[in-house]
Parts: structure tokens; sequence; C-alpha cells
């Protein structure tokens, strides 16, 4: 099996083995999207920051566990997938774009007040 065979299935690996507290980073790498060129390996993430993070704590683990189980010696480094990452925001404006304005609990419990209805003179 070559490098292109196993890295699909050898992220995901990598990625249960950083899991725990990197978890909150580790989610946003794009497991299918890969790039092998020369002696290193691009992995897609979405997010520049979490790319930074990613390359800041988990470059070096990745790359040595690759050596170690396969005799690969490749730099991996974690990189922004811009498309990815602009359909996300899409994605999040158009769901901002669904929440309702709900008035203040305030006004609704003044809405709600019965009118004040005398009934003195009513008994006749």
């Amino acid at each position: 099996m070559g490098i292109n065979e196993i890295m699909p299935v050898y992220i995901d690996y990598m990625i249960a083995k950083a899991n725990g507290k990197f978890c909150h980073l580790t989610n946003t790498i794009r497991r299918e999207h890969f790039l092998i060129k020369d002696n290193s390996i691009k992995i897609f993430v979405v997010g520049e920051r979490i790319a930074e993070e990613l390359n800041d704590s988990l470059k070096v683990m990745f790359s040595s566990m690759l050596n170690e189980d396969f005799g690969y010696n490749y730099e991996i480094e974690f990189t922004n997938d811009d498309k990815a990452y602009e359909e996300a925001e899409n994605k999040k404006k158009a769901a901002s774009k669904l929440v309702v304005n709900v008035p203040a609990k305030e006004n609704l419990l003044e809405k709600s007040k019965p009118e004040k209805v005398s009934y003195k003179n009513q008994r006749k």
C-alpha cells in the first residue's frame, strides 16, 4: 500500500489518537481532503485560526506517528480549506436569518395583563 491509499484511513486513526483535549480542533479536519506533494502532506481544515492551532499542537505528533507506523518521512501541515470555510460561513449567515426576534419578557407580561374592570356600579 502506498501513502495515497493509507492516508484516508490513517487520518481518522490519527484524529482518534489525538482526541480528548484536541477534539474542538480535530472536528474541523476535512478527512477526505489532503494533498501529498514532495515530502509534505497538507491536510485541509475549516478555519485559518484552527489550522494555526493544529499546526502548533498536532503537526509534529501526526508526522511522527506516520513515520513510526509506516516509515514515511512526510511533514504534515494543516491548512485552511477556503471553499469549505466559505460554505460554512454562508450556512451560518443563512441560519442567522431564520432567528425570530422575540420581545423581551417584560413586554410580554405587560401585554398579557387584563384590563382593569370596575365591578362597583354593576350591581343593581
